[in-house]
Formats: C-alpha cells, structure tokens, sequence
C-alpha cells in the first residue's frame, strides 16, 4: 500500500488522464476488432482499415513509456501520434456509411452508429492527449523526486515486460477475431439474394465483353463506329435503331434544399452496346473503355462537349463506375452499373432478419416502425442495390391491434416482397 501511495505521489490529473487515454485506446481497438465484420461499408476492405486499431495500440504502447517516464514529457507526443493517425483512418472510412445514413438507401453495408462511437472514442482520447501535452503531469515537488532516465532501468524494464505482454495479447485477439470471428460472419450472416438464384435466366448479352477504342483503327474489332460522328448522326442512330442492347446504367439525384423544399432532381444515363449513349439534360454522344494506350477506362464522349470520365468505384460496391453529370448550372454525381435483367425484389430490414423464414415478433399495440427498411433490387448476375426512387415503392403495412402473423409487403414495378411479422 505504501509503494502505491509513493507512485501516486506528485503525480497531477493530467498524468491520470494519459492512464485513461492509454485504456482508452485499448478498449477501442478491441472494440473495433470485435465490431469490424458489421460496422464497415463492405469498400472498407480496400482501404487498410486494420490501420485503426494498429495506430490505436501503437498510441497506447507509446503511452504506457510516458505514463514510466513522465519527466520527458516529448513521449507522449508519441502517443498522440497513434491516436491521431487512427482518427484519420477512421475519417476514411466513415463516408460511405455517412452518405447512407444521410440518403436513407442502404446499400453500401456496414453501421454509422457503431462508427459514430469509434469516432467519439477517438474525439475523446485526442482532446485529452492534446491537453495533457500542454500541462505538467507532476508536481514541482514530483519532477524533482523523479528520478532520472538511466536510474529507472527496474521500472523500464517492468514497463517494458508490460508492453510486450500488451502487444501479445493485442496479437492473441487478431487471431480470434480475424479466424473464428469470420467463420462466424460466414456461417451466421444471413445473405437474402441467395434465395434468387433459382430465378436466375439464360441472358446472352455481356455487359463486360464490350470493348471499344479510343483512336482504333478502322478494320480493327475495338473501333467505335460512331467516334467522330457528328451530332445528327449520333441523334439519328439513337432515334431510329432498334436492335441493340444496354451495357450501363447510371442513375443520381441531387436537391437543392431550398426554402425546405428537399425534392430530388433525378437523371440516367443509358450507355448502348453499339457504342452510342443517351441520358437526362439531353445527354448524347459515343463511349470508348479503352484508351489509345490500351489502359482500362470508360469515357462517354458527348456531342455537347460535356465529356464525362468514369471513376472505377470500390471493390465490394454494388456500381462499377462514378461520373459526374452537368446539369445546367450544377453537377449531379452518377453511379453505373453493368446492365442485367431485375430477376426480383426483396426487403431490407436493416438486419431484424437473420436467417431465412425467420418471422419477426413485435407487441399488440407498439408502435411499429420500418423507417430504416429499403426495398433492394436483384439482378440476374446476383448484384444487389436499393431501388432508386423509394417514393416508387408502395408499401402495405400491419395493424398492431390484432394478434397473430401478418405480412409488410412492398410493391415496385411488377414485383412484390414481403416479411413476416407476428403480433403478440
């Protein structure tokens, strides 16, 4: 008791602050491994996010040296490092989720709430690093009593037992949560476009076998046979052929927020196997994904003048390319997709179904809310995404004053989905 008490002599608030920080730190990079498989967009793979809790051990290692020699006060920048980097990483990987959350369409995965609470953890840990860094950790009577670096060589080798042993145990739960962590994703996660597969048609159009261009030579299989048409001719194909076939679509919106109106402004883009496309805005022109030094890419050249070049999208989205369309005085972001035939529609219950035939259970006379539910489209390749337009969609809903199984069923275009909910 009495070797507790001389360690805690002359130590001020800020260096019991920096031991929050440090099992802060740790709490948070457990956490994040242990919620990772269900917070992260399903993009985040391509995005190192394993780099969260590596910076946020790292800054608690780093801590635990200063909380040792606190004297030297420039360690603990150290820390703050690891927890700012984490924050960063964070930072990158948070949009994608922000953006569903924002839009209501959840079709990029993961949970913004889950990493909301990485973000305040973070938030937290860096405010109070920050002020630590600017305030004495110790008493002027402590900082004499501290001894000097080359006289702690006990203490820092207990300290330094202490890290290895966090860096061993931070190493032991990897391994549980990257091995049998994922073997549970893959047995328990509940994949609803697996019951369409049955539905799935013989479709003979590749989307992907389409290959034009830039520059071809005439006698070559990749020249576009419109490059350089001009504008009546692209408008006179477009208007007067009728054997050809979609290889992407786009779709975006945008609102002006105006006087609190917040209606969407919606516009597409048809892009033809012919090599010609057609959209919203009187978009028209031809298209090329090869580039004159043959490079991959999609480029959709228009008659107006108002190119637009594709941005590959992430690995794990349900689009493939982004592009930015003008539309008068303002700019609509597009997201396209390889066309294929819409073989069914199901509903999302933002993860109330877990297992297939599952029935959900709410009580006679609660308020039943399906707010955060979105009807997803699936394709004949198995690709899912929300519906676009979800005002499209017409929901029938269940009454909570009677007992027993109903259906949520929604509608849109000729198909139907349902979800079964028993009131108890």
């Amino acid at each position: 008791m009495e070797k507790i008490k001389n360690f805690f002599k002359g130590k001020k608030i800020p260096y019991f602050i920096m031991m929050a920080d440090c099992l802060l730190a740790i709490i948070l990079g457990i956490y994040f491994l242990a919620t990772k498989n269900i917070s992260l967009a399903n993009s985040a793979s391509t995005h190192r996010p394993e780099w969260v809790w590596i910076f946020a051990f790292a800054g608690a290692i780093f801590e635990v040296a200063a909380l040792i020699v606190p004297k030297y006060r420039w360690v603990h920048l150290f820390a703050i490092a690891g927890y700012a980097l984490s924050f960063m990483k964070e930072l990158e990987l948070i949009p994608p989720v922000s953006a569903d959350m924002v839009t209501g369409v959840h079709f990029q995965g993961g949970n913004f709430f889950i990493q909301l609470s990485y973000v305040i953890l973070q938030v937290i840990i860096i405010a109070s690093a920050i002020y630590v860094a600017f305030t004495d950790s110790l008493t002027e009577e402590g900082e004499q009593a501290e001894p000097k670096l080359k006289e702690k060589k006990g203490i820092i080798k207990a300290g330094a037992a202490g890290v290895v042993g966090v860096v061993g145990l931070v190493f032991a739960l990897v391994l549980v949560f990257s091995n049998s962590g994922s073997k549970e994703v893959e047995e328990k996660v509940y994949n609803p476009v697996e019951a369409f597969r049955d539905l799935v048609v013989d479709y003979e159009n590749d989307p992907l076998s389409i290959k034009y261009q830039q520059g071809a030579e005439d006698d070559s299989e990749f020249k576009n046979p419109y490059e350089g048409a001009s504008s009546s001719d692209v408008n006179s194909a477009l208007n007067n052929r009728n054997d050809t076939w979609v290889v992407y679509e786009f779709e975006g919106k945008y609102t002006e927020a105006y006087h609190d109106q917040y209606n969407y402004n919606y516009y597409n883009i048809t892009v033809y196997a012919d090599g010609l496309y057609s959209g919203s805005n009187n978009q028209r022109g031809y298209w090329y994904n090869i580039n004159e030094d043959g490079i991959d890419c999609l480029v959709l050249k228009a008659t107006s003048g108002n190119d637009m070049v594709c941005r590959k999208a992430d690995q794990g989205s349900p689009y493939m390319w982004f592009t930015d369309l003008v539309t008068g005085n303002r700019t609509c972001k597009m997201s396209g997709y390889p066309y294929y035939p819409i073989i069914g529609i199901y509903i999302d219950t933002n993860g109330l179904i877990k297992e297939e035939g599952q029935v959900i259970q709410v009580k006679k006379d609660s308020e039943f809310s399906r707010s955060d539910w979105s009807v997803m489209v699936v394709r004949n390749n198995l690709s899912a995404s929300a519906v676009f337009r979800p005002e499209q969609v017409t929901w029938t809903d269940i009454d909570t004053s009677k007992t027993g199984e109903q259906s949520v069923k929604a509608k849109w275009n000729d198909f139907e989905a349902e979800v079964k909910v028993e009131v108890i």
